[in-house]
C-alpha cells in the first residue's frame, strides 16, 4: 500500500520541518527513501538517504551514518553502481563505531557480500558472510544468524556445493526456530523446499 505510506511518511516528515526536529527529519527521510527503493524509484531513493546521511554527518551521529551508508550501498547495486556502492560500505565497515555495535555491522558486512556477489565474486562474499555469521555467533544474535546462513547457502548452492547448502538452510530454520522468529523460519522453509523439489527429493 505504497500510496497510504507515502501519504504518513510525507506528512511526518512535513511536521518535522516545521517543528525543526532533525531526530524525526532524518527518520522520515530515510523511511521515504527505503519506501522508494521498494517502489523502484532508486534514484528518487538515493537522494532521500543522502539527505539523511548529511543530517547525521551534520549531528554526528556515527552510527546512523554507518546505517546510512549500508542503505545506500544497496541503493547504488540496485543502481548497477557497484564501485561507488563498495566504496560507501568500505567507509561504513572503517568506522570506529561498529566495533561496539554487532547488529550494525553484521548488517554492513551482509550488504559488502551482497555487491561482491553481484560482480561474481561469490568466494569473497561467502567469506564475508562466514565472518557476518561467526560474529552473530559468538554475540548470540541468532535471528540474523538464520538471514547470514539463508544466503550461505544460497552461495553455496550456486557454486554446486548441494549438501553444504541443504545443511546451512536447515541450520537456519533451527535458529529461527529458536528464536521464534516466524518471518526468518518461512523464508528458510520455503526455500529449502524448493530446493529439495528441485533434486526431487
Amino acid at each position: 500500500q505504497f500510496d497510504a505510506a507515502d501519504r504518513s511518511l510525507e506528512t511526518a516528515h512535513r511536521i518535522s520541518r516545521e517543528r525543526g526536529d532533525t531526530d524525526l527529519e532524518r527518520a522520515a527521510l530515510r523511511s521515504i527513501g527505503l519506501l522508494r527503493w521498494y517502489e523502484g524509484l532508486h534514484g528518487e531513493a538515493l537522494v532521500l538517504t543522502e539527505d539523511a546521511l548529511a543530517i547525521d554527518r551534520a549531528t554526528g551521529d556515527d552510527l546512523a551514518v554507518a546505517g546510512d551508508l549500508a542503505n545506500i550501498c544497496s541503493i547504488l547495486r540496485s543502481l548497477g553502481d557497484y564501485g561507488a556502492a563498495l566504496a560507501r560500505i568500505e567507509e561504513a565497515l572503517a568506522m570506529p563505531v561498529l566495533a561496539d555495535d554487532s547488529r550494525t555491522l553484521v548488517y554492513a558486512l551482509h550488504k559488502e557480500a551482497s555487491v561482491h556477489r553481484s560482480l561474481g565474486n561469490l568466494d569473497r562474499a561467502l567469506t564475508i558472510l562466514r565472518m557476518a555469521d561467526d560474529i552473530t555467533k559468538s554475540h548470540l544474535l541468532p535471528i540474523q544468524r538464520s538471514f547470514h546462513l539463508t544466503s550461505i547457502a544460497h552461495l553455496e548452492l550456486e557454486q554446486g556445493h548441494v549438501e553444504s547448502a541443504i545443511g546451512a538452510y536447515e541450520e537456519a530454520i533451527d535458529f529461527s526456530r529458536r528464536a521464534r522468529h516466524a518471518e526468518g523460519l518461512v523464508h528458510a522453509l520455503r526455500t529449502l523446499g524448493e530446493v529439495l523439489f528441485g533434486f526431487e527429493r
